[in-house]
């Protein structure tokens, strides 16, 4: 299946849409995703190193920082594997709760 997938690219954070073709395994996960509001984002950071989301308005449900390439690639499956319904919700609920007692959620 395809996953539709943001980079922004250095040194500016220009946006590029990737097309990564991903096991047909994720189609439920990456459903939910969008359901919820979420989308994959990556960039490349100064380090040479690559840096992959799950974003929401709220933030960055999941951040991992690789090597690029077939590490990433890995990266990324595992990222999907531990999204579930349940993950997302304590997520928002750890954010929201920071933002009521007078913390800023970036």
């Amino acid at each position: 299946m395809k996953l539709k997938a943001t980079q922004y690219l250095r040194p500016d954070g220009r946006p590029r849409v990737l097309i990564l073709e991903i096991p047909d395994k994720y189609q439920g996960t990456v459903a939910l995703m969008r359901e919820l509001g979420c989308e994959v984002t990556c960039e490349q950071l100064s380090t040479g190193e690559a840096a992959q989301y799950i974003t929401h308005a709220e933030g960055e449900v999941d951040i991992r920082i690789t090597p690029c390439g077939e590490a990433a690639d890995i990266i990324l499956l595992e990222m999907l594997d531990a999204f579930t319904r349940d993950s997302f919700h304590k997520w928002l609920k750890e954010v929201q709760e920071e933002v009521s007692v007078g913390g800023t959620a970036q």
